[in-house]
C-alpha cells in the first residue's frame, strides 16, 4: 500500500504537497468494436455517431484506470480520494 501524506500531518512550517495517484502503465482499455460476447446494451460509441469502429480494436493506455470502482468499497482509492480532498 502507498503512503499519503495528509494536510493535517503538516506543520505550519511544512510546504504542503498534492497527493499523487500512482499509474499503472500497465492498464490498457480498448477503443474499438466490442468481443463477441459483449453486451450489446453495453454500447461502444453515441448512438449519434456515423464513425465506425475500429476494428481490430486498439489499446489505449489507461494509467489511471485503477481509480473507478464502482462497489466504493478499494481501501487504496478511497484513501487516495480522501486525501485528495484534503488537500482541496
Amino acid at each position: 500500500t502507498h503512503k499519503m501524506s495528509t494536510q493535517a500531518e503538516a506543520t505550519k512550517n511544512d510546504v504542503i504537497s498534492p497527493p499523487v495517484a500512482r499509474r499503472d502503465e500497465e492498464k490498457v482499455c480498448f477503443a474499438g468494436v466490442g468481443p463477441a460476447d459483449w453486451d450489446a446494451k453495453m454500447p461502444r460509441q453515441s448512438n449519434d455517431s456515423s464513425e465506425k469502429l475500429l476494428d481490430p480494436p486498439v489499446a489505449i493506455p489507461d494509467p489511471y484506470g485503477w481509480l473507478r470502482d464502482d462497489t466504493r468499497e478499494n481501501k487504496e482509492i478511497l484513501d487516495y480520494l480522501r486525501a485528495e480532498n484534503e488537500y482541496s
